[in-house]
């Protein structure tokens, strides 16, 4: 009675394996410790895998795809050819701040929004007319409605729900006695960042974890990841903005109330288009790590390439290794190796720049040399033997290199897509492809993670090591074919030529070269390259640099104007000089640029939308020891009634008032338009941004300095 039933499986280093199986998951975790008493026992494998991903896994399913089920003695899956057209709506809510605890105030109104309803619900009317408004009687009703309209839909976008919406309504519901039922009662816990809140059969997904996960890829830009920013910013439209401080006046004034539900379903609304927009990339993703959708976005990378893995072990009826004990992850975490080659450029401004990279190296390398733990050390007639002396088996049929190979193919099918796409559908052709990519490049540092079943720190240096002789070879060749290499970075090189037609036959002269998946690629041909200078030392920085194209195109990389904690005003001023620079190589316009912007902070000509500094909450403002300017301005904030949770973005100033520059901090809807500290925007934020750039054409900070003094300008 220990166990519903077992199943014989193939003999592993010449021991018997059972497959056992039990009624419910409760026997299940029971037995996890009382197997050891089994007489015959010697080791347990596959127990501690999420129920949810061990059926996917099971059944060997894909999440997302369509089926038709049949019951006869459990349940049988078939795959049919017809997509999954979810049913997707957004969901924002407005709250009281009453309380302290954010999560225990009173939702005042509940704004859905899909392509086919556009509601608000709430308990009090509008002197206005609004013909999306639905009154309910109170919010016990209003929560009711709520759950009735939700039920017509297979997913829920929220942006930030996992902190704020769906615990809020969680807790409400629980106030009023109201039964969730099991398609929409969250499962909500903690983590570093604050709380996930998963729903167990309508999937939740919170779009500001899609946003934030695509601006940390690189595959979108923003200066800030609120939902404004998102909104303007990626689908270029705008939308309803209020303070928090507006919205307990707004719920109290009948003659104002109307713009707080306009407000609410403007929120949704942006929410839904951000979702829709990005939704069929991250189901793509879902599909190929084989996890639920509401999983897929909470994933860190480490786990998705676990889970992709996992799949494809059970299909093969493969074990699946133990999680590592945390004296296995200590020990792996003391191991190093040497990383990727690179050859620091020189400072200066260079012009007549190709640049080539390999295509997906690290993925191209396990591939094209059957890298994997599989493979290592196992007897045969086709070894090879890596840089590192570490043999693999060239016939053993391994799954990693096959999962890559399946996504890298992927990804070069969505590349042609976008070819051929059109402008709306580029975008999301280009952040899929970005996801595609920054997964396949996730699977070397994945064997390399003390945290892996699948570690395997032989796979990691053999790969690196492969990076390096391929990318000193492509180098080594380049200068042979009189290509100057200015910098190389692990798996890219850039040359100064002087015919492109010279860069194209290279490439084509290394890729005959080159065996298997392995290829050189060509990123582009640019007009003219800054590269600038590390503090203290005569080597140009690691990734910072910037370019321009022969269409005037601009690509930088490092600098703060692709940084969310640099204000608008030392970001647009950086840009503006690099463009002077680049396009037009005119130091003097430069410099003029400068002071023009110094002259603008001194005389208080700045807005301030353009001063503003964003930083997240990460936990309670009562658990910060060290007390930086984000905090320090939120804390001020909370004292005046504005509720700061974990996840939320604050946007602050620095003003006069206060010794400190976390003193100084303020949140940006209580600073007047010409009270900010000029003198930390000048030193601490404009300064910094342009001086690297300028350097690079003789003229220093000491001057730049001088000249502005004797124009009183500080």
């Amino acid at each position: 009675n220990l166990f519903l039933s077992y199943e014989k499986q193939k003999k592993y280093e010449k021991n018997t394996i059972y497959k056992l199986c039990f009624k419910n998951t409760t026997q299940l975790m029971e037995m996890r410790g009382n197997v050891k008493t089994l007489e015959s026992f010697i080791a347990k494998h596959d127990y501690d895998i999420p129920f949810d991903q061990r059926y996917i896994i099971d059944k060997q399913i894909t999440p997302l795809a369509h089926y038709e089920i049949t019951s006869k003695e459990g349940l049988e899956f078939k795959e049919t050819k017809k997509e999954f057209a979810p049913l997707c709506c957004a969901l924002d809510i407005e709250t009281t701040s009453d309380n302290k605890d954010m999560l225990k105030n009173e939702i005042i109104s509940i704004s859905i929004y899909s392509d086919k309803i556009k509601t608000i619900l709430s308990y009090r009317d509008t002197k206005e007319n609004n013909k999306n408004l639905e009154l309910c009687k109170d919010e016990k009703e209003m929560i009711e409605r709520t759950l009735e309209i939700l039920n017509n839909f297979d997913f829920i976008f929220t942006y930030n729900g996992d902190n704020f919406d769906i615990p809020v309504i969680y807790n409400r519901a629980k106030e009023f006695d109201i039964d969730l039922g099991i398609y929409l009662k969250p499962k909500i816990r903690k983590s570093s960042m604050g709380k996930i809140s998963y729903t167990t059969g309508i999937q939740h997904v919170d779009v500001y974890k899609i946003i934030a996960y695509l601006a940390r890829l690189g595959s979108i830009s923003l200066n800030k990841l609120d939902l404004t920013t998102a909104y303007e910013t990626l689908l270029e439209k705008e939308k309803i903005d209020l303070e928090y401080t507006e919205i307990p006046e707004l719920w109290e004034n009948i003659e104002k109330r109307n713009r707080l539900f306009k407000y609410n379903l403007d929120d949704s609304k942006a929410t839904y288009e951000l979702g829709e927009k990005y939704l069929l990339t991250f189901t793509e993703l879902s599909k190929i790590i084989r996890r639920t959708l509401q999983d897929t976005i909470r994933l860190p990378t480490s786990n998705m390439i676990e889970s992709i893995i996992m799949y494809y072990y059970a299909k093969e009826k493969k074990f699946i290794p133990k999680k590592p004990s945390g004296e296995i992850i200590g020990d792996r975490a003391d191991i190093t190796y040497v990383g990727g080659y690179v050859k620091q450029p020189e400072p200066n401004i260079y012009e007549n720049i190709a640049v080539i990279d390999f295509r997906s190296l690290h993925p191209s390398i396990i591939i094209t040399h059957n890298i994997s733990p599989e493979t290592l050390n196992v007897p045969g007639k086709k070894l090879v033997i890596s840089p590192t002396k570490d043999k693999f088996n060239l016939e053993v049929k391994a799954i990693i290199p096959g999962i890559i190979k399946e996504i890298l193919d992927k990804r070069m099918k969505v590349k042609t897509e976008m070819q051929k796409a059109d402008k709306s559908k580029k975008d999301v052709l280009f952040a899929r492809q970005w996801s595609l990519k920054r997964l396949l490049a996730s699977f070397y540092g994945y064997l390399a993670y003390p945290r892996a079943r699948w570690y395997c720190l032989e796979c990691a240096r053999s790969t690196v090591a492969y990076s390096q002789e391929y990318i000193k070879m492509v180098c080594e060749q380049a200068e042979k074919n009189a290509l100057k290499v200015i910098y190389s970075d692990t798996d890219s090189a850039f040359l100064i030529y002087r015919k492109q037609s010279e860069v194209e036959t290279f490439l084509k002269k290394i890729n005959s070269t080159l065996p298997g998946e392995i290829k050189l690629t060509l990123d582009g041909f640019y007009k003219r390259g800054l590269f600038v200078s590390k503090k203290s030392e005569n080597v140009g920085a690691k990734k910072r640099y910037a370019l321009i194209d022969f269409e005037g195109n601009l690509k930088i990389v490092g600098f703060e104007f692709v940084r969310r904690d640099w204000s608008n005003v030392a970001k647009s001023l950086q840009k503006d000089v690099l463009e002077i620079i680049l396009k037009e190589g005119n130091l003097e316009k430069a410099i003029k640029k400068i002071r023009e912007t110094i002259s603008l902070l001194i005389a208080h000509k700045v807005k301030k939308e353009d001063l503003v500094l964003s930083s997240k909450i990460t936990k309670p403002l009562n658990k910060y020891n060290n007390i930086s300017p984000h905090v320090s301005a939120a804390r001020k904030a909370e004292r005046r009634g504005v509720l700061m949770r974990p996840g939320t973005i604050v946007n602050y100033i620095i003003t006069k008032n206060g010794i400190t520059i976390s003193e100084k901090a303020e949140l940006e809807q209580f600073v007047k338009d010409n009270s900010y500290d000029e003198e930390y925007y000048i030193n601490n934020q404009v300064l910094p941004a342009v001086i690297p750039l300028v350097e690079q054409l003789g003229f220093t900070k000491e001057k730049l300095i001088e000249s502005t003094k004797q124009q009183k300008l500080f």
